[in-house]
């Protein structure tokens, strides 16, 4: 009777951790060495105050806070990268379709709280993006989430990054400061839901390395609007066009003039989804 508990047991504790979800490597922050939080790769050189350890939702917490450096004549904003044995990100074994954090924010000004993902194949070549920002100010934990949209398959690996910039500028101002916990993965088996109505899909952007405009063709199930915007990597909202959509499949041009080269984030929102895609641009 005993060995037949047993076995139940360990039967149940290897089911649990078959599926069990997929830490992110010290996503609670809780081990930190030179002033840094393990597993994650910052900005903070000794001394210069914009990354510290603080008190968690449970335990410890990361933050950063942007500030001016009178000597150098600089703004030093604080940045926090995944970083696991030598390698920018950590290993994942699918397509997560997210990532959820706890996070407190004390913008100033136009100031946001970009957060970033990309995912990669065992090649190094990119697999999915997703990309996120909160402008509004959280005093207390907030639950954050990232969705993850993939262009390829044989994702092998994940990169989080999270950092301040300015919608406007880019560079954001003194004092603007965030508070970071709980990174987690969320699992695609327990985020399925099912949906029996049409949703709103992106069947092409064109042409993409683009010039001077760039098209997207949507179809959408539903009479609304559409927002579409492009940021650089830094943050900054580079351009921003809001168009009404009608039932069924659409266009939508963007001119892309004083817009530098370069790899973008293309952001699409209707009423009920938020899609990223890359852009480059070459002038």
């Amino acid at each position: 009777m005993k060995t037949r508990l047993l076995i139940l047991l360990l039967s149940g504790l290897v089911s649990t951790i078959a599926f069990a979800q997929p830490p992110v490597p010290n996503g609670n922050f809780e081990i930190w060495g030179d002033g840094e939080p393990a597993n994650w790769s910052t900005n903070a050189d000794s001394g210069n105050g914009i990354i510290a350890q603080v008190p968690g939702v449970t335990g410890s917490a990361v933050s950063g806070t942007v500030i001016f450096d009178g000597g150098l004549g600089v703004t030093l904003v604080p940045s926090i990268v995944t970083y696991t044995e030598d390698e920018i990100g950590f290993p994942i074994d699918e397509e997560y379709p997210s990532a959820s954090f706890q996070f407190k924010f004390n913008p100033v000004g136009n100031d946001v709280l970009f957060m970033t993902i990309i995912t990669y194949d065992s090649e190094g070549i990119q697999t999915g993006l997703g990309f996120t920002y909160f402008q509004e100010a959280a005093t207390t934990f907030t639950l954050g989430e990232i969705p993850i949209n993939y262009f390829s398959s044989g994702t092998a690996s994940m990169f989080i990054s999270a950092t301040i910039s300015n919608l406007d500028t880019g560079i954001p101002s003194e004092g603007s400061s965030f508070v970071l916990d709980n990174f987690a993965i969320e699992n695609s088996t327990s985020s399925v839901q099912e949906n029996t109505e049409a949703n709103f899909s992106i069947s092409s952007i064109y042409p993409n390395p683009a010039i001077d405009n760039v098209t997207i063709s949507y179809t959408s199930p539903s009479s609304d609007m559409l927002h579409a915007e492009i940021y650089d990597l830094s943050g900054k909202l580079v351009k921003k066009v809001s168009t009404q959509t009608s039932v069924g499949r659409e266009q939508l041009e963007i001119e892309l003039s004083g817009i530098n080269s370069g790899l973008y984030l293309l952001q699409i929102q209707s009423q009920d989804e938020i899609l990223t895609k890359r852009l480059r641009v070459l002038k």
